[in-house]
């Protein structure tokens, strides 16, 4: 506790918020639109060390925050997930559906043949709603989930040049940052993770387990 107080004293008082607006180079831009999940995502990278990030999801608050793309880590992990009990319901209804057609066994009963087909459509929904393939951009040292992008889209093409920037972009930003030694370096990304938690963009239980992997690590 002392530690983490003694060292963001030492920090610029200026918010990345209050930095950023001061920027006007625009390196790169990025849309998203995830149909099952009703939203717009949008990523705007700018003055070679900034990512603005605006969530607008449809019926749920709109946020929007931006990051110093220096506390990055410049190699997203890919989170690949298959909700396969959902899928595997799909597959189970199906096949009753099609055994169903080809013996003629609901034949005298429509209703039971659409309640299966009912079922079968609620549980794909389901699957393609909980799957999903995504490119996610940690902390360095906070090992936080921070950025999240749906894994090529709007396309590849578009997707793979944009994660191409963002991340030779973050070794730069980072690189810039290598005259911050030791403790003052980790309490940069402190700082901002302490931020992004006053602003409601993460949770304080995610914040407090950041700030200990941090805190471990000064020497």
């Amino acid at each position: 506790m002392q530690i983490e107080e003694i060292v963001i004293s030492e920090l610029p008082s200026e918010s990345t918020e209050e930095q950023s607006s001061k920027m006007q180079e625009l390196d790169a831009t990025l849309k998203q639109t995830s149909r099952f999940r009703f939203g717009e995502y949008s990523f705007k990278l700018f003055d070679h060390h900034f990512l603005s990030i605006k969530m607008d999801r449809g019926f749920r608050r709109t946020r929007e925050y931006q990051l110093h793309i220096g506390m990055l880590d410049p190699e997203p992990i890919r989170s690949l997930r298959i909700s396969w009990k959902n899928l595997a319901m799909f597959t189970v209804l199906a096949g009753a559906l099609g055994i169903a057609g080809f013996t003629n066994l609901f034949s005298a009963s429509k209703a039971s043949i659409q309640i299966l087909v009912a079922c079968a459509g609620v549980f794909l929904v389901l699957a393609m709603y909980f799957s999903h393939d995504r490119l996610v951009f940690y902390s360095q040292n906070g090992r936080l989930p921070l950025v999240t992008l749906f894994n090529r889209n709007p396309d590849r093409e578009t997707f793979d040049a944009f994660i191409s920037t963002l991340s030779d972009q973050i070794l730069k930003a980072s690189a810039n940052l290598n005259y911050i030694l030791g403790n003052e370096r980790l309490n940069v990304e402190l700082r901002e993770h302490r931020r992004l938690m006053e602003a409601g963009i993460i949770t304080s239980k995610a914040y407090n387990s950041s700030r200990s992997l941090i805190l471990d690590k000064h020497r």
